[in-house]
């Protein structure tokens, strides 16, 4: 709470792993954190899980829509002249 960040909603699927057995074990072992300044400029953000066909783990993709009036401001870090 003090960093102010928040879990990423995940989309289509809740988990990321499985044994691939019969009856598979299903677990989230991934999680995706953002800060909630981040969540409020990409309010458009999507975070899915990908199918794998060569893996027990399924990775995880983010996509954000940065159309419309998206400007790049430039900031200087204090601790760059250090």
């Amino acid at each position: 709470n003090a960093l102010e960040i928040m879990e990423l909603h995940l989309n289509g699927r809740s988990f990321t792993w499985s044994n691939e057995r019969f009856h598979p074990t299903l677990e989230r072992i991934d999680h995706a954190f953002c800060s909630v300044d981040w969540a409020d400029f990409l309010s458009g953000h999507k975070l899915r899980v990908i199918s794998s066909s060569c893996s027990d783990h399924a990775p995880m993709l983010l996509h954000t829509n940065l159309e419309g009036d998206f400007k790049r401001h430039f900031r200087f870090e204090s601790i760059w002249p250090r």
